[in-house]
Parts: C-alpha cells; structure tokens; sequence
C-alpha cells in the first residue's frame, strides 16, 4: 500500500476552469470534474490546504467542489470547534464580491463554512475573512487591524462592499492572484480559458490581463515555486505546457474564431519564461502533463509535490 504523504498543513493553489475544448478533446465535462475532485482530496488526505481562487456562481466548478468533496473530507478536529486551519481557503476577487448577493454568501458560509475559509482581496496584502454567525455575516481583516464588521441584511452588505475601494476587473485579478502567490507553496494548473471568440456564448473569453492559468504560473516560476501543469485536459494549460517546450505544437486545440489580442503576449511572455523553468520543475512538469489517468494522477501529483517540498528539496518559505 502507498504511504500518504504529508503536506504538513502546507497550501497546494489550483489554478483551473472547465476548457472549452474539452469535449474536442474526446473528454466528458465529468471527467474533468473528477481529476479536480481527486486532486483535492489527496491533498486533503495528505493533511495540506487547497487554494482557489473564483466565482460564486450556483452550479459552478466551485461549488460542485465544495459539495462533492469537503464534507466527506474535512478532519473532524474542524467540525469540533476549528481548532486547525481549514482544509479550503477560497479567495474571492475584489470585482467578483461586488457581483455577488447577500444572500449566496450567507447560503456558502452556512453550508461550508466549517471547513471553508473565504477571504475577499481587496489588495494583495489586504484580506477580509467572511464567516458566519448565526442569522449574521462577519467581516474581519485577517490581520486584526480593525473591529469586524457585523452584517445582517442585504442593505447593509450592499453598503459594506460599496465603501471598498474600487478597482477594474483586471486589477481585481491581478491583486487576487498575486495574494495567491504570497499564500502559496505549490501550484497545480489545469483547463483554463483561452480567449478564443469562436466558442459560443463567450465561455472562452478571460477578463484579466491575460489568462488566470499564464498569469499564476508566470508567477510560480518566478518565485521558483513548485508547479505541475495537466496538459491532457486542454484548455490555457495545454497551450502552456506547449509553450514551455513540453509537449509538441502539433497537439494545440485548433481555435474556432478570432483570438483575444492579450492571448498572443501572454504565449510570448510563458515561451520567454520557459528558458527560466528550471530542470526540477522541467522534469516534474513533463512527467505529468499529458497523463489522464484520474485517480492515480492525482496520487502522484501530490506525493511528487510533497517530496520537493521536504526541506531537503527545497528553499520556499
């Protein structure tokens, strides 16, 4: 039997969205649901914490993460009075918590909030953890800078997200992801959007200064930190793995339409970056990137993650 490996309550980031090349690719929206399911639960069994960053939308890639896993995972000694950090930190853009209702946050606290921490990025270094208590939201710093704020009906909670300061979507992105990198000690990258204006209904368009997945492993392999990209999915992630020199160019999604103009810079920007990757990231990236074996993927990915984690490996804080 496999030992489980320990991540010692370290944060594993997952940086992905549904592709819409999935099916193109001769694969079920299920099967790509269930690579994100495993991944989280192993890195939950391995004792770490699962960084995310999105939306709150009902039917979502995020809320299917939280019903289908967290409650059959999260450790008991979190159900019995929150003595450890739970197992979820969600983070959710400035611009996007605008967007969202009083009501959906108070109905995700209620149901996952004991083993779900949600933090609002109103800066890189400025966090408000949400909670619930009892018929109430509360809002706090995590630095504990300022009183929390108590919040219980709509109005107050439309007046609240007013008096933050106001950003574009894309600095909302950018503040949310570089958070991310500060809290993060090993990222996985998965499908993504890829700016192409042929798919339907704009499911590929990104709204940051270039896609989530560039733009968070641009930053793990400035910040040398350890990344595993799953080409096999498609998405912004294939396109990145080609990028780096992983994996042949033959084997890009053809595009449908026209391509948003940031796209072609952030290819630019990642083939630049792939002359930094260095050789661990290199040969841990080309282990994994076209396997789609699911469960057993998604053991090996957080075991190898865990090993260059060990001191001995590594030089992260």
């Amino acid at each position: 039997m496999n030992a489980i490996p320990n991540l010692h309550g370290r944060v594993v980031a997952l940086s992905m969205s549904p592709p819409a090349d999935l099916g193109r690719l001769g694969f079920p929206t299920t099967e790509f649901d269930q690579v994100v399911f495993n991944l989280c639960m192993r890195v939950i069994r391995a004792q770490g914490r699962i960084l995310f960053g999105g939306h709150l939308q009902e039917g979502g890639i995020t809320a299917r993460m939280f019903e289908c896993i967290a409650h059959a995972y999260a450790p008991p000694a979190l159900r019995e009075g929150g003595r450890m950090a739970k197992p979820f930190l969600h983070l959710l853009p400035l611009s996007e918590f605008r967007r969202v209702s009083f009501a959906r946050v108070f109905e995700i606290q209620s149901q996952f909030g004991s083993f779900l921490e949600t933090r609002v990025i109103v800066d890189e270094n400025v966090h408000l953890s949400v909670s619930r208590r009892s018929d109430k939201l509360t809002i706090h710093d995590t630095e504990g800078k300022r009183a929390p704020f108590i919040i219980d009906t709509p109005a107050d909670f439309a007046k609240f997200s007013s008096d933050l300061p106001t950003r574009r979507e894309a600095d909302a992105l950018t503040a949310m992801r570089n958070a991310a990198r500060i809290l993060t000690r090993a990222r996985i990258a998965l499908g993504g959007k890829r700016g192409d204006l042929g798919v339907s209904g704009d499911r590929d368009r990104f709204f940051g200064a270039m896609p989530g997945i560039y733009e968070e492993t641009i930053s793990s392999i400035e910040s040398r930190t350890p990344f595993v990209v799953l080409g096999a999915y498609g998405g912004a992630a294939r396109d990145v793995a080609i990028d780096l020199g992983l994996i042949d160019p033959n084997l890009e999604t053809p595009y449908l339409g026209e391509i948003q103009p940031d796209y072609g810079d952030a290819r630019a920007r990642m083939r630049e970056m792939g002359r930094e990757l260095s050789q661990a990231d290199r040969d841990t990236a080309v282990e994994f990137v076209l396997r789609e074996d699911c469960e057993v993927l998604a053991r090996d990915v957080i075991a190898v993650i865990a090993r260059r984690l060990e001191p001995s490996q590594t030089r992260f804080r």
